[in-house]
């Protein structure tokens, strides 16, 4: 089975220009490659959005961050508050959280 880019942690952004950009292929682009879709009205928007865009990849500290929750025998696991995928291991459950950002916090409950 093929890895596609986005598996493989290349996301896809895309800019749609003026008034005429189709927005449902470029957001349909920026979803399937895990990445963000903008509109500029002008080329002169550009710039902002780089600098947006970059400065999220500055502050990224960690990328596909997990935790795994392995309790004693005298505890069970009944669920998970968050929405965060889980993942079923031995003798436990890890609980995949996505990528940390500089000032970000997760909170596993």
């Amino acid at each position: 089975m093929a890895i596609s880019q986005a598996e493989k942690g290349v996301g896809t952004t895309t800019i749609g220009f003026g008034q005429d950009f189709d927005e449902d292929l470029l957001t349909a682009m920026a979803d399937a490659g895990r990445g963000n879709v903008h509109y500029a009205d002008t080329p002169d928007a550009a710039p902002a959005i780089f600098a947006q865009e970059l400065e999220g990849l500055v502050n990224l500290m960690a990328q596909n961050v997990s935790v795994e929750v392995h309790p004693s025998d005298e505890v069970e696991v009944l669920g998970v508050l968050n929405d965060y995928r889980q993942v079923v291991v031995a003798g436990g459950v890890q609980l995949q959280l996505g990528d940390a950002l500089g000032a970000s916090q997760h909170r596993v409950r």
